[in-house]
């Protein structure tokens, strides 16, 4: 199953700010770790640049087109086609679990426009958790979701976040 995983503000859908995640929240991170550990993660080449190094215990894919630049331990393909395709490769021999779609902002906006995932795995956090210099420096957004094509299927308020989980309509 391919799922889009994402964390944003509650009201803005922020998941940027000049770089960086906006919020500093281990429980969040904690839920991202353990959802996609022993699967492959997909991310553009800003995003994977932000993390800085590939996430341990995941098949880490990036999308750049610059296919020079390679990080050790990262899979590199120039698409989001192609890296959903390297994805399902290693899913056929069962070398993971599942594949996450991680973003950024044109990722997320073309897995969407693409119908390639089947579940949205969204992390909204608290714009009061956030601080203010972060929301006025927001450059980054997660996209809207079409809700006749998503059924909520599951709500997990945590103390910081609520996770909504989507399952694509038929």
């Amino acid at each position: 199953m391919i799922t889009i995983i994402a964390a944003y503000s509650q009201n803005s859908r922020i998941i940027g700010a000049q770089g960086k995640i906006p919020w500093a929240l281990s429980s969040e991170m904690s839920h991202f770790k353990k959802t996609t550990t022993g699967s492959a993660v997909i991310f553009g080449r800003k995003t994977f640049d932000s993390i800085a190094k590939p996430l341990p215990n995941r098949l880490n894919i990036v999308i750049s087109k610059n296919q020079t630049k390679s990080a050790e331990g990262v899979i590199l393909c120039r698409s989001i086609k192609e890296a959903v395709s390297t994805a399902l490769e290693a899913k056929k021999q069962n070398k993971i679990k599942d594949i996450f779609i991680c973003g950024g902002e044109s990722i997320y906006k073309q897995s969407l426009e693409e119908k390639l995932a089947e579940r949205l795995i969204l992390s909204e956090i608290d714009e009061k958790l956030i601080p203010q210099e972060n929301l006025k420096n927001a450059d980054r957004f997660f996209p809207e979701i079409n809700e006749k094509e998503w059924k909520l299927s599951k709500t997990i308020v945590y103390e910081e976040f609520t996770v909504k989980e989507f399952y694509k309509v038929n």
